[in-house]
């Protein structure tokens, strides 16, 4: 294998599959939480009559959603919620905590008919081992099983169902909707695996491109230029690719939230009949269309600064 092809084989290794295979990991969770959302929405809300019969044993299980304030923590993992009516227990173990982004109130377009603007933020997901502090009178939203234990109504995930707890400030009836328009990494690329590999293949290639100074002047120059990839969009004159490159992006992650905000309407409607399945289809074609433009636009920085900068590695080295 010639040295330049086995260098691109590098690169192609450190700066697409290992942080491609987090990407698709990082997408999956967040996947699985918007489902997790959209469960949420279908549910109905737990009322007090639903509650007492829970408690008292007269239905051993009702698949519902709950919104209240922390009340308490009991033990080592059951919260107790109230919603000034009605109180349940939530026993968190082996769950996790969803913390939304802090609530904004300004008039934007997107996501359709809310009239809320939602952050460019993730929630941030805490497994309830990892939790240190809670702050009571905080408000939280729980979707799961709520099951006969004990004398009491719990959200339990023993039975199977997985619990969705959300822990959120700002009125309480848009909480769904924001769970779901800000539930996606802002880039999928960047995971906790994207800087190691980065990094790994900068210096592979650099130590690669000095043994290959002595076989092959021009393969060397070429690879050298190859393990700068990573940073070449943030130097000039690529810089404003870059940004459009950024610009682009977050507008696809815009379409895909509008998406997910219909699906969560259809889930709420019970829509059977596919009502929303157009505007769906429209806000997914779009997210598609900008992101593919993003990246051809950070493509199109990589390529322009990588070629001036190995013409450079010639005049320099």
């Amino acid at each position: 294998m010639s040295g330049i092809l086995l260098s691109v084989v590098i690169a192609i290794f450190f700066f697409l599959v290992v942080p491609g295979a987090g990407a698709f990991v990082v997408r999956a969770k967040w996947r699985r939480y918007r489902t997790l959302v959209y469960r949420a929405a279908s549910r109905p809300k737990a009322l007090y009559s639903d509650i007492r019969a829970v408690r008292e044993g007269k239905r051993p299980s009702f698949e519902c959603s709950f919104t209240g304030r922390l009340e308490a923590l009991q033990g080592d993992s059951t919260l107790w919620l109230r919603d000034g009516s009605s109180s349940v227990e939530i026993d968190m173990e082996n769950a996790h905590i969803v913390i939304l982004p802090p609530f904004q109130n300004r008039d934007v377009s997107l996501p359709p008919r809310t009239g809320l603007d939602f952050p460019n933020e993730t929630p941030e997901v805490i497994p309830w081992h990892r939790v240190t502090s809670l702050t009571e009178g905080s408000n939280v939203f729980v979707a799961g099983e709520l099951v006969h234990t004990s004398g009491n109504a719990v959200f339990s995930q023993n039975t199977g169902t997985e619990l969705l707890v959300l822990f959120f400030d700002g009125p309480p009836e848009h909480v769904l909707e924001r769970a779901v328009w800000t539930g996606r990494q802002r880039n999928e690329y960047w995971s906790p695996v994207t800087p190691v590999a980065l990094l790994s293949g900068m210096f592979a290639l650099s130590i690669f491109a000095m043994q290959l100074l002595s076989q092959s002047r021009s393969d060397a120059l070429l690879t050298l230029g190859l393990a700068m990839v990573p940073v070449l969009p943030l130097l000039p004159p690529a810089v404003p690719g870059y940004f459009l490159y950024r610009r682009l992006w977050r507008r696809g992650r815009a379409y895909r939230a509008a998406r997910d905000a219909f699906r969560l309407e259809a889930a709420k409607s019970g829509d059977t009949a596919g009502a929303h399945d157009t505007v769906i289809r429209s806000n997914q074609r779009r997210a598609v269309w900008h992101e593919l433009l993003a990246v051809s636009s950070l493509l199109a920085s990589i390529f322009l600064n990588y070629v001036i900068l190995v013409r450079l590695f010639a005049i320099i080295l």
